[in-house]
């Protein structure tokens, strides 16, 4: 008896057998829970609460495509003449409303403020200062600049120019009937006229009473880079260190020295 072989038991078996779909299923799952089931009625009645259902959806979207207008601002379908002909008046008026406005701003003029204090900013009275004073500086500039280069240069080139002009106005040939010409030549005063020294006493009073500043009246002095002449108690003795008198030999060797290479360039010719 002990050599007979025991058998499984049919449990034992079973474990062997494979599972359908790799899933167990137990008895008493929460399908069959009667509070798990409640709970979720509720949940599903609560997000329909929160979710209308598409039914509910196309409701609204047609009732407010019922209430929706036409383009041009009037009711779409089936509209009464009284109900048009109010949507036309308050069309009109809305539109005269904004001719009003547009008439009323159309040649305003803008305004401009501070951007701290927001004072307003007169456009016409800045613009009149800003010319005041571009006037103003331009006087200025004027003035130093005449000042700058000499009141006394700017008479005489003024008095050139004037001179020019009317030389150019002049016929190219005078003649000896020529007024002008022939005043000219009566003011000249010549050194061999006996009464040249008479004619120069009476040019210079009418000249004016002003007394003249005394010149120098000794011997031609030498040359000197700027010309100017000596004060009139020069005595005519040279005491300078001989600069002037080798600056315009030095200037006379050149010159002499471009010559003479100008010619030397030019012989073969």
């Amino acid at each position: 008896m002990d050599d007979v072989p025991r058998r499984r038991n049919d449990s034992d078996g079973d474990l062997d057998l494979p599972r359908a779909g790799g899933k167990r299923t137990h008895r008493g799952s929460s399908d069959d829970d009667p509070d798990v089931a409640r709970r979720k009625n509720e949940d599903t009645r609560r997000r329909g609460a929160n979710h209308p259902t598409n039914d509910s959806d196309q409701d609204v979207a047609r009732s407010n495509h019922k209430k929706g207008g036409m383009m041009g601002g009037g009711s779409g379908g089936l509209t009464s003449v009284t109900q048009l002909r109010r949507e036309l008046d308050e069309k009109r008026r809305q539109e005269s409303d904004l001719d009003k406005l547009a008439s009323q701003y159309k040649n305003a003029t803008a305004v401009f403020r501070e951007k701290g204090t927001g004072k307003r900013i007169d456009k016409s009275k800045e613009f009149q200062e800003k010319a005041e004073k571009a006037e103003k500086r331009r006087q200025k500039e004027e003035k130093y600049n005449k000042w700058g280069k000499g009141l006394k240069q700017a008479e005489l080139t003024a008095a050139a120019v004037a001179d020019t002009l009317h030389e150019s106005n002049k016929p190219l040939a005078r003649y000896n009937d020529d007024e002008e010409l022939e005043a000219m030549r009566k003011e000249e005063i010549r050194s061999e006229d006996p009464m040249a020294e008479y004619f120069a006493r009476k040019k210079k009073k009418q000249t004016g009473d002003k007394p003249d500043r005394p010149t120098y009246r000794g011997p031609t002095p030498a040359p000197n880079r700027f010309n100017l002449m000596p004060g009139y108690r020069w005595d005519g003795l040279d005491r300078s260190n001989g600069f002037e008198k080798k600056f315009y030999e030095k200037q006379s060797n050149n010159e002499a020295l471009k010559d003479e290479f100008y010619k030397w360039s030019v012989g073969d010719m």
